[in-house]
């Protein structure tokens, strides 16, 4: 079964404040900035729900306007679109890196704690996909926790899920299985048969892996019951994937014939349209089970059609299908075939390590790129802290100055109130000497 993050994003719900009516698009210049800001980020959004190749525009139209604006909110809410719009497009894995960057800088600065960890989710996929998951982890469970604050059910089985897969991927079972429990509670209390199926069948893959193939037949079997009844691709896949896990648990206590029907069980539970990739594997699994059978002729069938399935990108299962193939041809002793199948094998190898390389450049140019938004946004901070230091010094230049000047006609005040009250108390001493003296020269007279 090949492993995916859950990718599943809100983009703030799917109630919008305005349509994209031609009217309004027509108008949108005659409104206030502040009405165009909002304009542009619910037309965005509503694009990105309903026609995700027509959200680019409004997104780099309100991110410009926001720029000019130096509006932060919006700023925050416009560069998370843009990487998330980014993040599902081919070969843009930098900008969208960046653009998720610049959200969590603005959206932290206005205390917009929802879009921030959306943004941090999104890098965190970026991190695991390209095979570093340490910083994957760590930004999970800093998601995790943000989660569990604000109690998004929903929101934390999906990243239990998303942190179980990256132990699964490393082995780590005992850590896979405490993560794919959690989910598995979650999805119970939600009533979600899909997603209770879904966990299910990771644990029973776990239960597998680490030798205990009865407890895995007996969850898998639970899981399997859970969509009998469903008919989606996705609920097909699924049926399909744990068929599969169920042929490798009976596989692994012997039962051949009985893993051999599960597998062609899970092959015909798929539907059109399934996942390429599972799908070969799935064909792979088969015709090993059959070479185990010495079914050679079914097992070169399966192989022949794994062969015919579009490669949208390379896996191992590819490289698996040719050697499985090789092994088919060396035993019916055609020997032309198997050769020319290892010559295929070898090129579509060559092939892989060179796309590995380039994953390897872009893993780079991320990292670098990552690093230099980094220092951008810690130099675009000390700017603006240096700013407001400034303003904050005129304020206190301009406060001392107000004190200085209420101290200064204080103490006037004080002094001349001080002198008014020395002479209102003199006054009737003087006038008293006065009287005094006009009374001698009456008498002198």
């Amino acid at each position: 079964m090949k492993l995916r993050f859950g990718i599943v994003f809100l983009v703030w719900g799917s109630s919008l404040a305005y349509s994209a009516s031609p009217t309004l698009v027509e108008s949108s210049q005659e409104q206030s900035p502040q009405d165009r800001l909002e304009y542009f980020y619910s037309d965005s959004r509503r694009m990105l729900m309903e026609n995700p190749s027509q959200a680019w525009q409004p997104i780099l139209e309100g991110l410009e306007l926001a720029e000019r604006r130096n509006d932060e909110e919006y700023l925050g809410r416009f560069y998370y679109l843009k990487g998330y719009y980014l993040y599902n497009q081919p070969d843009s894995v930098v900008e969208a890196f960046v653009a998720l960057g610049n959200s969590m800088y603005w959206t932290q600065r206005t205390q917009e704690t929802l879009t921030y960890y959306k943004a941090l989710e999104i890098r965190a996929h970026y991190h695991a996909e390209y095979k570093n998951p340490e910083e994957a982890e760590q930004d999970y469970l800093e998601c995790l926790e943000y989660y569990q604050q604000i109690d998004d059910k929903l929101a934390q089985s999906r990243l239990y899920r998303n942190l179980g897969e990256i132990a699964l991927n490393h082995k780590e079972y005992a850590k896979a299985q405490q993560y794919f429990s959690h989910a598995l509670l979650i999805r119970q209390a939600l009533k979600d048969s899909f997603g209770i199926a879904t966990m299910k069948n990771y644990l029973g893959w776990i239960y597998n892996d680490s030798n205990n193939p009865t407890m895995a037949i007996g969850i898998l079997k639970e899981a399997y019951q859970e969509i009998a009844n469903q008919t989606s691709v996705e609920s097909s896949s699924l049926k399909a994937s744990i068929k599969n896990n169920l042929s490798n648990a009976y596989y692994s206590i012997g039962e051949y014939e009985t893993s051999l029907s599960h597998l062609q069980s899970g092959l015909a539970e798929l539907a059109e349209g399934a996942d390429p990739v599972f799908h070969r594997q799935l064909l792979n699994n088969t015709a090993h089970k059959h070479m185990a059978l010495e079914q050679w002729q079914e097992a070169e069938a399966l192989l022949l059609e794994a062969l015919k399935l579009e490669t949208t990108s390379f896996s191992n299962e590819i490289l698996h299908t040719y050697t499985l193939g090789v092994q088919v041809y060396k035993h019916q002793e055609n020997y032309a075939r198997a050769l020319e199948l290892e010559e295929e094998r070898n090129g579509v190898e060559q092939a892989m390590q060179l796309r590995q390389s380039e994953q390897l450049a872009e893993l780079r140019r991320v990292q670098i790129a990552t690093a230099q938004a980094e220092l951008e946004l810690l130099d675009q901070a000390r700017r603006q802290a240096a700013h407001e230091q400034e303003w904050y010094g005129i304020l206190v230049i301009l406060v001392a100055s107000a004190f200085g000047i209420f101290g200064f006609l204080t103490w006037r005040y004080r002094r001349l109130h001080k002198r008014a009250r020395a002479e209102a108390a003199l006054w009737p001493k003087l006038h008293g000497q006065v009287e005094e003296l006009a009374r001698m020269l009456q008498i002198g007279d």
